[in-house]
Protein backbone atom coordinates (compact mmCIF):
# COMPACT_ATOMS: atom_id res chain seq x y z
CA UNK A 1 0.00 0.00 0.00
CA UNK A 2 1.80 3.34 -0.93
CA UNK A 3 -0.17 6.41 -1.05
CA UNK A 4 -3.27 6.63 0.97
CA UNK A 5 -6.01 9.44 0.65
CA UNK A 6 -7.18 11.60 3.19
CA UNK A 7 -11.13 9.61 2.68
CA UNK A 8 -9.29 6.27 2.48
CA UNK A 9 -7.08 7.02 5.56
CA UNK A 10 -10.24 7.92 7.68
CA UNK A 11 -11.67 4.42 6.32
CA UNK A 12 -8.54 2.68 8.12
CA UNK A 13 -9.15 4.42 11.25
CA UNK A 14 -13.00 3.33 10.80
CA UNK A 15 -12.72 -0.22 10.05
CA UNK A 16 -10.25 -0.65 13.39
CA UNK A 17 -13.07 1.19 15.36
CA UNK A 18 -15.28 -1.35 14.24
CA UNK A 19 -13.30 -3.68 15.93
CA UNK A 20 -12.25 -2.21 18.98
CA UNK A 21 -16.84 -1.62 19.48
CA UNK A 22 -17.14 -5.26 18.64
CA UNK A 23 -14.18 -6.14 21.12
CA UNK A 24 -16.18 -3.89 23.64
CA UNK A 25 -19.52 -5.49 22.79
CA UNK A 26 -18.29 -9.11 23.27
CA UNK A 27 -16.58 -8.36 26.61
CA UNK A 28 -19.58 -6.30 27.78
CA UNK A 29 -21.78 -9.57 27.06
CA UNK A 30 -19.89 -11.84 28.63
CA UNK A 31 -19.24 -10.07 31.43
CA UNK A 32 -23.32 -9.45 31.59
CA UNK A 33 -23.60 -13.22 30.83
CA UNK A 34 -21.58 -14.01 33.73
CA UNK A 35 -23.23 -11.77 36.21
CA UNK A 36 -26.83 -13.43 35.63
CA UNK A 37 -24.77 -16.81 36.23
CA UNK A 38 -23.95 -15.64 39.62
CA UNK A 39 -27.52 -14.25 40.29
CA UNK A 40 -28.17 -17.69 39.16
CA UNK A 41 -26.47 -19.66 41.46
CA UNK A 42 -26.84 -17.57 44.49
CA UNK A 43 -30.66 -18.04 43.66
CA UNK A 44 -30.13 -21.88 43.59
CA UNK A 45 -28.73 -21.60 46.96
CA UNK A 46 -32.24 -20.63 48.47
CA UNK A 47 -33.42 -23.74 46.61
CA UNK A 48 -30.97 -26.23 48.19
CA UNK A 49 -31.32 -24.45 51.82
CA UNK A 50 -35.42 -24.71 51.62
CA UNK A 51 -34.98 -28.18 50.50
CA UNK A 52 -33.26 -28.62 53.40
CA UNK A 53 -35.20 -27.09 55.57
CA UNK A 54 -38.30 -29.14 54.75
CA UNK A 55 -36.59 -32.35 55.44
CA UNK A 56 -34.82 -31.32 58.94
CA UNK A 57 -36.62 -28.55 60.70
CA UNK A 58 -39.01 -29.06 63.00
CA UNK A 59 -42.81 -27.81 62.12
CA UNK A 60 -42.59 -24.86 63.56
CA UNK A 61 -39.01 -23.52 62.93
CA UNK A 62 -39.70 -25.11 59.49
CA UNK A 63 -42.53 -22.67 58.92
CA UNK A 64 -41.20 -19.80 60.02
CA UNK A 65 -37.62 -20.19 57.71
CA UNK A 66 -39.43 -21.54 55.01
CA UNK A 67 -41.83 -18.31 54.62
CA UNK A 68 -38.35 -16.62 54.48
CA UNK A 69 -36.81 -18.29 51.90
CA UNK A 70 -39.91 -18.89 49.90
CA UNK A 71 -40.29 -14.92 50.41
CA UNK A 72 -37.12 -14.48 49.50
CA UNK A 73 -37.29 -16.86 46.08
CA UNK A 74 -40.44 -14.78 44.95
CA UNK A 75 -38.44 -10.96 45.54
CA UNK A 76 -35.60 -12.83 43.76
CA UNK A 77 -37.68 -13.92 41.13
CA UNK A 78 -39.60 -10.83 40.41
CA UNK A 79 -36.47 -8.59 40.62
CA UNK A 80 -34.82 -10.42 38.34
CA UNK A 81 -37.56 -10.50 35.97
CA UNK A 82 -37.47 -6.31 36.50
CA UNK A 83 -34.00 -6.29 35.75
CA UNK A 84 -34.01 -8.30 32.52
CA UNK A 85 -36.85 -5.56 31.14
CA UNK A 86 -34.68 -3.23 31.57
CA UNK A 87 -31.89 -4.60 30.13
CA UNK A 88 -33.63 -5.36 27.18
CA UNK A 89 -34.79 -1.78 27.13
CA UNK A 90 -31.13 -0.79 27.21
CA UNK A 91 -29.94 -3.38 24.81
CA UNK A 92 -32.81 -1.66 22.29
CA UNK A 93 -32.06 1.72 23.06
CA UNK A 94 -28.11 1.07 22.18
CA UNK A 95 -28.50 -0.69 19.13
CA UNK A 96 -30.93 2.32 18.27
CA UNK A 97 -28.47 4.71 18.72
CA UNK A 98 -25.54 2.26 17.20
CA UNK A 99 -27.77 2.18 14.24
CA UNK A 100 -28.49 5.98 14.17
CA UNK A 101 -24.77 6.66 14.48
CA UNK A 102 -24.12 4.09 11.39
CA UNK A 103 -26.59 5.72 9.39
CA UNK A 104 -24.66 8.54 10.30
CA UNK A 105 -21.71 7.41 9.06
CA UNK A 106 -22.80 6.27 6.21
CA UNK A 107 -24.38 9.72 5.50
CA UNK A 108 -20.37 10.80 5.60
CA UNK A 109 -19.10 8.30 2.93
CA UNK A 110 -21.77 10.07 1.05
CA UNK A 111 -21.41 13.50 1.27
CA UNK A 112 -17.24 13.39 1.57
CA UNK A 113 -17.98 11.51 -2.08
CA UNK A 114 -19.72 15.20 -2.33
CA UNK A 115 -16.54 17.27 -1.01
CA UNK A 116 -14.43 15.75 -3.04
CA UNK A 117 -16.16 16.09 -6.18
CA UNK A 118 -16.45 19.70 -5.81
CA UNK A 119 -13.31 20.17 -4.46
CA UNK A 120 -11.75 19.05 -7.98
CA UNK A 121 -14.30 20.82 -10.06
CA UNK A 122 -13.32 24.04 -8.32
CA UNK A 123 -9.65 22.84 -8.76
CA UNK A 124 -10.42 22.68 -12.56
CA UNK A 125 -12.10 25.69 -12.77
CA UNK A 126 -9.42 27.84 -10.99
CA UNK A 127 -6.90 25.80 -13.05
CA UNK A 128 -8.39 27.15 -16.45
CA UNK A 129 -9.47 30.60 -15.06
CA UNK A 130 -5.63 30.77 -14.57
CA UNK A 131 -4.41 29.64 -17.51
CA UNK A 132 -6.63 32.52 -18.83
CA UNK A 133 -5.13 35.03 -17.11
CA UNK A 134 -1.44 33.56 -18.17
CA UNK A 135 -1.71 34.10 -21.76
CA UNK A 136 -3.86 37.95 -21.29
CA UNK A 137 -1.13 40.54 -21.70
CA UNK A 138 -2.80 43.15 -20.18
CA UNK A 139 -3.43 41.21 -16.83
CA UNK A 140 0.30 39.90 -17.21
CA UNK A 141 1.48 44.09 -17.17
CA UNK A 142 -0.76 44.92 -14.32
CA UNK A 143 0.79 42.17 -12.37
CA UNK A 144 4.13 43.02 -13.12
CA UNK A 145 2.96 46.87 -11.98
CA UNK A 146 1.50 45.36 -8.61
CA UNK A 147 5.06 43.18 -7.84
CA UNK A 148 6.82 46.19 -8.56
CA UNK A 149 5.02 48.83 -6.28
CA UNK A 150 4.83 46.07 -3.59
CA UNK A 151 8.89 46.20 -3.75
CA UNK A 152 8.56 49.93 -3.47
CA UNK A 153 6.48 49.70 -0.38
CA UNK A 154 8.05 47.32 1.65
CA UNK A 155 11.54 49.27 0.68
CA UNK A 156 9.55 52.29 2.06
CA UNK A 157 8.64 50.81 5.16
CA UNK A 158 12.04 49.46 6.01
CA UNK A 159 13.23 52.48 5.74
CA UNK A 160 10.32 54.19 8.36
CA UNK A 161 11.46 51.18 10.44
CA UNK A 162 14.96 52.03 10.67
CA UNK A 163 15.00 55.66 10.98
CA UNK A 164 12.43 54.94 13.42
CA UNK A 165 14.75 53.35 15.36
CA UNK A 166 17.65 55.70 14.49
CA UNK A 167 15.54 57.94 15.94
CA UNK A 168 15.42 56.74 19.33
CA UNK A 169 18.78 55.39 19.60
CA UNK A 170 20.48 58.87 18.90
CA UNK A 171 17.52 61.06 20.52
CA UNK A 172 18.63 59.53 24.33
CA UNK A 173 21.72 61.80 24.67
CA UNK A 174 19.57 64.66 23.50
CA UNK A 175 16.68 64.02 25.65
CA UNK A 176 19.06 63.05 28.74
CA UNK A 177 20.69 66.41 28.80
CA UNK A 178 18.44 68.45 31.18
CA UNK A 179 19.26 71.88 29.92
CA UNK A 180 18.12 70.69 25.95
CA UNK A 181 15.28 68.75 27.29
CA UNK A 182 14.67 71.59 29.53
CA UNK A 183 14.73 74.55 26.43
CA UNK A 184 13.13 72.09 23.82
CA UNK A 185 10.07 71.68 26.25
CA UNK A 186 9.65 75.14 26.21
CA UNK A 187 9.54 75.47 22.97
CA UNK A 188 12.54 77.79 22.84
CA UNK A 189 13.45 79.00 19.46
CA UNK A 190 10.47 78.13 17.61
CA UNK A 191 6.89 80.52 17.31
CA UNK A 192 5.07 78.60 20.33
CA UNK A 193 8.13 79.45 22.70
CA UNK A 194 6.31 82.05 24.96
CA UNK A 195 7.85 83.68 28.30
CA UNK A 196 8.75 86.87 30.28
CA UNK A 197 11.90 89.00 29.44
CA UNK A 198 14.02 87.89 32.59
CA UNK A 199 13.05 84.24 31.85
CA UNK A 200 14.05 84.94 27.74
CA UNK A 201 17.21 86.41 29.18
CA UNK A 202 17.83 83.37 31.27
CA UNK A 203 16.84 81.12 28.39
CA UNK A 204 19.38 82.63 26.41
CA UNK A 205 21.76 82.29 28.21
CA UNK A 206 21.50 78.71 29.01
CA UNK A 207 20.92 78.38 24.92
CA UNK A 208 24.53 79.66 24.31
CA UNK A 209 26.08 77.88 27.20
CA UNK A 210 24.75 74.04 25.79
CA UNK A 211 24.91 75.40 21.80
CA UNK A 212 21.64 74.76 21.48
CA UNK A 213 20.58 75.66 18.32
CA UNK A 214 22.40 73.82 16.10
CA UNK A 215 21.44 70.89 18.35
CA UNK A 216 17.74 71.55 18.07
CA UNK A 217 18.01 71.90 14.49
CA UNK A 218 19.74 68.59 14.54
CA UNK A 219 17.27 66.89 16.73
CA UNK A 220 13.98 68.37 14.90
CA UNK A 221 15.60 66.83 11.78
CA UNK A 222 15.94 63.40 14.02
CA UNK A 223 12.89 63.33 15.06
CA UNK A 224 10.73 64.74 11.76
CA UNK A 225 12.29 61.98 9.46
CA UNK A 226 10.59 59.12 10.46
CA UNK A 227 7.07 60.69 10.11
CA UNK A 228 8.42 61.81 6.65
CA UNK A 229 9.51 57.82 5.90
CA UNK A 230 6.30 57.06 7.46
CA UNK A 231 4.31 59.03 5.00
CA UNK A 232 5.96 58.33 2.49
CA UNK A 233 5.63 54.31 2.60
CA UNK A 234 1.90 54.93 3.55
CA UNK A 235 1.36 56.43 0.66
CA UNK A 236 3.45 53.66 -1.80
CA UNK A 237 1.29 51.05 0.33
CA UNK A 238 -1.70 52.91 -0.79
CA UNK A 239 -0.47 52.96 -4.28
CA UNK A 240 0.20 49.24 -3.99
CA UNK A 241 -3.21 48.26 -2.86
CA UNK A 242 -4.47 50.34 -5.56
CA UNK A 243 -2.81 48.37 -8.01
CA UNK A 244 -3.84 45.25 -6.33
CA UNK A 245 -7.31 46.03 -6.51
CA UNK A 246 -7.27 46.36 -10.25
CA UNK A 247 -5.32 43.04 -10.64
CA UNK A 248 -8.08 41.25 -7.95
CA UNK A 249 -10.82 42.79 -10.33
CA UNK A 250 -9.05 41.49 -13.38
CA UNK A 251 -8.69 38.23 -11.80
CA UNK A 252 -12.31 38.14 -10.17
CA UNK A 253 -13.45 38.53 -14.12
CA UNK A 254 -12.46 35.89 -15.65
CA UNK A 255 -12.78 33.69 -12.75
CA UNK A 256 -16.17 34.24 -12.85
CA UNK A 257 -16.32 33.67 -16.37
CA UNK A 258 -14.94 30.44 -15.49
CA UNK A 259 -18.00 29.76 -12.81
CA UNK A 260 -14.80 29.88 -9.87
CA UNK A 261 -17.43 31.38 -7.44
CA UNK A 262 -20.28 28.89 -7.84
CA UNK A 263 -17.87 26.33 -7.70
CA UNK A 264 -16.45 27.28 -4.30
CA UNK A 265 -19.87 28.24 -2.87
CA UNK A 266 -20.97 24.45 -3.97
CA UNK A 267 -17.86 23.09 -2.11
CA UNK A 268 -18.54 25.68 1.07
CA UNK A 269 -22.46 24.73 1.03
CA UNK A 270 -21.13 20.92 0.93
CA UNK A 271 -18.48 21.32 4.07
CA UNK A 272 -21.32 22.93 6.22
CA UNK A 273 -22.99 19.73 5.61
CA UNK A 274 -20.15 17.41 6.31
CA UNK A 275 -19.55 20.01 9.42
CA UNK A 276 -23.55 19.15 10.48
CA UNK A 277 -23.31 15.22 9.76
CA UNK A 278 -19.64 15.16 12.36
CA UNK A 279 -21.58 17.42 14.56
CA UNK A 280 -24.30 14.46 14.37
CA UNK A 281 -21.81 12.13 14.92
CA UNK A 282 -20.10 14.02 17.68
CA UNK A 283 -23.42 13.86 19.51
CA UNK A 284 -24.87 10.32 18.38
CA UNK A 285 -21.48 8.89 19.74
CA UNK A 286 -21.77 10.39 23.34
CA UNK A 287 -25.27 8.74 23.35
CA UNK A 288 -23.84 5.43 22.15
CA UNK A 289 -20.89 6.23 25.00
CA UNK A 290 -23.61 6.72 27.84
CA UNK A 291 -25.55 3.68 26.74
CA UNK A 292 -22.58 1.64 26.91
CA UNK A 293 -21.99 2.90 30.37
CA UNK A 294 -24.93 2.10 31.58
CA UNK A 295 -24.86 -1.38 30.10
CA UNK A 296 -21.65 -2.05 31.87
CA UNK A 297 -22.74 -1.39 35.19
CA UNK A 298 -25.73 -3.89 34.42
CA UNK A 299 -22.67 -6.50 33.41
CA UNK A 300 -20.68 -5.26 36.42
CA UNK A 301 -24.30 -6.12 38.58
CA UNK A 302 -24.03 -2.06 39.36
CA UNK A 303 -27.81 -1.57 38.54
CA UNK A 304 -29.66 -1.22 41.22
CA UNK A 305 -32.10 -4.08 40.28
CA UNK A 306 -28.64 -6.32 40.92
CA UNK A 307 -28.11 -4.98 43.93
CA UNK A 308 -31.38 -5.52 45.07
CA UNK A 309 -31.42 -9.11 44.53
CA UNK A 310 -28.28 -10.16 45.67
CA UNK A 311 -29.02 -8.02 49.12
CA UNK A 312 -32.52 -9.92 49.52
CA UNK A 313 -30.78 -13.05 48.84
CA UNK A 314 -28.16 -12.44 51.34
CA UNK A 315 -29.95 -11.40 53.95
CA UNK A 316 -32.04 -14.87 53.82
CA UNK A 317 -29.21 -16.91 53.67
CA UNK A 318 -27.41 -14.77 56.83
CA UNK A 319 -29.95 -16.36 59.00
CA UNK A 320 -28.61 -18.78 61.83
CA UNK A 321 -30.91 -21.23 60.90
CA UNK A 322 -28.91 -22.37 56.99
CA UNK A 323 -25.93 -22.67 58.90
CA UNK A 324 -27.83 -24.56 61.52
CA UNK A 325 -29.32 -26.67 58.36
CA UNK A 326 -26.00 -27.87 57.10
CA UNK A 327 -24.64 -28.96 59.96
CA UNK A 328 -27.43 -31.01 60.95
CA UNK A 329 -27.83 -32.61 57.84
CA UNK A 330 -23.78 -33.41 57.61
CA UNK A 331 -24.31 -35.95 60.92
CA UNK A 332 -27.53 -37.69 59.13
CA UNK A 333 -27.48 -41.02 57.43
CA UNK A 334 -29.83 -40.22 55.20
CA UNK A 335 -28.74 -39.74 51.43
CA UNK A 336 -31.42 -36.55 50.18
CA UNK A 337 -29.89 -34.16 52.61
CA UNK A 338 -26.29 -34.78 52.08
CA UNK A 339 -26.92 -34.82 48.22
CA UNK A 340 -28.46 -31.62 48.87
CA UNK A 341 -25.26 -30.07 50.59
CA UNK A 342 -23.08 -31.77 48.16
CA UNK A 343 -25.19 -29.17 45.56
CA UNK A 344 -24.54 -26.47 48.05
CA UNK A 345 -20.63 -26.67 48.35
CA UNK A 346 -20.95 -27.65 44.11
CA UNK A 347 -23.09 -24.23 43.69
CA UNK A 348 -20.84 -22.49 46.08
CA UNK A 349 -17.30 -23.41 44.17
CA UNK A 350 -19.05 -22.64 40.92
CA UNK A 351 -20.18 -19.44 42.45
CA UNK A 352 -16.12 -18.69 43.13
CA UNK A 353 -15.27 -19.51 39.96
CA UNK A 354 -17.88 -17.15 38.29
CA UNK A 355 -16.68 -14.28 40.30
CA UNK A 356 -13.18 -14.68 39.57
CA UNK A 357 -14.24 -14.97 36.08
CA UNK A 358 -16.04 -11.45 36.44
CA UNK A 359 -12.85 -10.09 37.62
CA UNK A 360 -11.18 -10.65 34.30
CA UNK A 361 -13.81 -9.65 32.20
CA UNK A 362 -14.13 -6.69 34.43
CA UNK A 363 -10.71 -5.68 33.58
CA UNK A 364 -11.02 -6.08 30.02
CA UNK A 365 -13.85 -3.94 29.74
CA UNK A 366 -11.93 -1.60 31.62
CA UNK A 367 -9.06 -2.20 28.89
CA UNK A 368 -11.59 -2.03 25.82
CA UNK A 369 -13.47 0.90 26.69
CA UNK A 370 -10.61 3.04 27.21
CA UNK A 371 -8.88 1.84 23.97
CA UNK A 372 -11.82 2.81 22.40
CA UNK A 373 -11.98 5.92 24.07
CA UNK A 374 -8.77 6.58 22.47
CA UNK A 375 -9.10 5.52 19.25
CA UNK A 376 -12.40 8.10 19.35
CA UNK A 377 -10.40 10.63 20.01
CA UNK A 378 -7.83 10.11 17.31
CA UNK A 379 -10.55 10.35 15.00
CA UNK A 380 -12.42 13.54 16.07
CA UNK A 381 -8.42 14.52 15.71
CA UNK A 382 -8.12 13.78 12.05
CA UNK A 383 -11.57 15.50 11.28
CA UNK A 384 -10.51 18.31 13.04
CA UNK A 385 -7.22 18.74 11.18
CA UNK A 386 -9.25 17.76 8.13
CA UNK A 387 -7.12 15.23 7.12
CA UNK A 388 -9.96 13.77 5.02
CA UNK A 389 -10.09 16.46 2.82
CA UNK A 390 -10.03 15.82 -0.52
CA UNK A 391 -6.29 17.81 -1.06
CA UNK A 392 -5.08 15.73 1.69
CA UNK A 393 -3.23 12.37 1.18
CA UNK A 394 -0.89 9.92 3.52
CA UNK A 395 2.45 9.16 1.78
CA UNK A 396 2.79 5.45 3.72
CA UNK A 397 -0.47 3.49 3.64
CA UNK A 398 0.77 0.88 4.87
CA UNK A 399 2.60 1.98 7.79
CA UNK A 400 -0.99 3.81 8.93
CA UNK A 401 -2.28 0.59 8.58
CA UNK A 402 0.08 -1.79 10.23
CA UNK A 403 0.20 1.05 13.38
CA UNK A 404 -3.87 0.75 13.79
CA UNK A 405 -3.64 -2.61 14.01
CA UNK A 406 -0.57 -2.64 16.71
CA UNK A 407 -3.06 0.02 18.55
CA UNK A 408 -5.64 -3.02 18.93
CA UNK A 409 -3.61 -5.39 20.00
CA UNK A 410 -2.15 -3.06 22.47
CA UNK A 411 1.88 -2.32 21.26
CA UNK A 412 1.48 0.94 20.87
CA UNK A 413 -0.44 4.02 22.30
CA UNK A 414 -3.05 6.33 20.57
CA UNK A 415 -0.45 9.16 20.42
CA UNK A 416 2.05 6.93 18.61
CA UNK A 417 -0.93 6.36 15.85
CA UNK A 418 -1.33 10.17 16.03
CA UNK A 419 2.51 10.60 15.22
CA UNK A 420 2.22 8.27 12.41
CA UNK A 421 -0.85 10.35 10.68
CA UNK A 422 0.47 13.48 11.37
CA UNK A 423 4.09 12.67 9.86
CA UNK A 424 2.47 10.90 6.52
CA UNK A 425 0.44 13.65 6.00
CA UNK A 426 0.75 16.23 3.31
CA UNK A 427 -1.09 17.74 0.63
CA UNK A 428 -1.32 16.70 -2.84
CA UNK A 429 -0.50 19.00 -5.77
CA UNK A 430 -3.20 20.72 -7.82
CA UNK A 431 -3.90 21.84 -11.16
CA UNK A 432 -4.47 25.82 -9.91
CA UNK A 433 -1.65 27.52 -8.30
CA UNK A 434 -1.04 28.03 -4.68
CA UNK A 435 0.78 31.23 -5.45
CA UNK A 436 -1.10 32.55 -8.33
CA UNK A 437 -1.72 36.25 -8.91
CA UNK A 438 -2.92 37.75 -6.07
CA UNK A 439 -2.54 35.02 -3.34
CA UNK A 440 1.39 35.80 -4.07
CA UNK A 441 1.07 39.43 -2.09
CA UNK A 442 1.21 38.67 1.61
CA UNK A 443 0.51 42.09 2.58
CA UNK A 444 -2.28 42.36 0.28
CA UNK A 445 -5.78 43.54 2.22
CA UNK A 446 -7.37 40.07 1.21
CA UNK A 447 -6.86 37.47 -1.64
CA UNK A 448 -8.27 36.83 -5.08
CA UNK A 449 -11.16 34.92 -6.36
CA UNK A 450 -8.73 31.79 -5.29
CA UNK A 451 -9.15 29.24 -2.34
CA UNK A 452 -5.67 28.94 -1.76
CA UNK A 453 -4.39 30.08 1.29
CA UNK A 454 -1.38 32.21 1.71
CA UNK A 455 2.03 30.30 1.86
CA UNK A 456 4.73 33.27 1.88
CA UNK A 457 5.94 34.94 5.10
CA UNK A 458 6.04 38.76 4.88
CA UNK A 459 9.09 39.93 2.78
CA UNK A 460 11.37 42.61 4.02
CA UNK A 461 14.31 44.76 1.98
CA UNK A 462 17.26 46.01 3.08
CA UNK A 463 18.11 47.99 6.09
CA UNK A 464 18.33 51.82 6.19
CA UNK A 465 19.85 54.28 8.02
CA UNK A 466 19.64 58.17 8.47
CA UNK A 467 22.82 60.46 8.60
CA UNK A 468 25.21 60.73 11.23
CA UNK A 469 24.61 60.34 14.27
CA UNK A 470 24.45 63.34 17.12
CA UNK A 471 26.65 62.32 19.98
CA UNK A 472 27.67 64.58 23.24
CA UNK A 473 30.06 67.15 22.61
CA UNK A 474 29.80 67.21 18.75
CA UNK A 475 27.18 70.53 18.87
CA UNK A 476 26.21 70.47 22.81
CA UNK A 477 27.25 69.55 25.84
CA UNK A 478 25.29 66.42 27.92
CA UNK A 479 24.92 67.04 31.41
CA UNK A 480 26.02 70.82 31.26
CA UNK A 481 25.38 72.96 34.20
CA UNK A 482 25.92 77.38 35.05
Amino acid sequence: MGMLSGRKALAEIDAVLTQARGSLTGVAEQFAAARVELARLKHAEIGVFAGLAKLRLLAIEQGELLNALNEADRQAEEILGQRKEAAAKLDQELEAAAAALAGDEQRRVAEQAVVAAASEALDAAEAEAQARLAEDESYQAQLKRTEETDFVADQAEDKAAAARHDSVEKGQPYEADPLFAYLWGRGYGTSQYRASPLTRWLDAKVAKLCAYEPARRNYALLIEIPERLKEHAANMRGHFDREVETLRALEQAVAEAAEVPQHQARLDAAEKDLNDIDASIAEQEDRVRGLVEQRRHFGAGQDPYYRRCIEVLTQAMQRESIAFLAERAARTQAREDDELVRRLADLRREAERVERNLSEFQRLHQQESERLLKLEDVRRRFKAERFDDPLSEFANGALIAMVLKQFLTGVVGSGDVWDVIRRQQRNRRVRADPDFGTLRFPRAPKAGPWRMPKRRGFRTGGGFRTGGGFKSGRGFRTGGGF
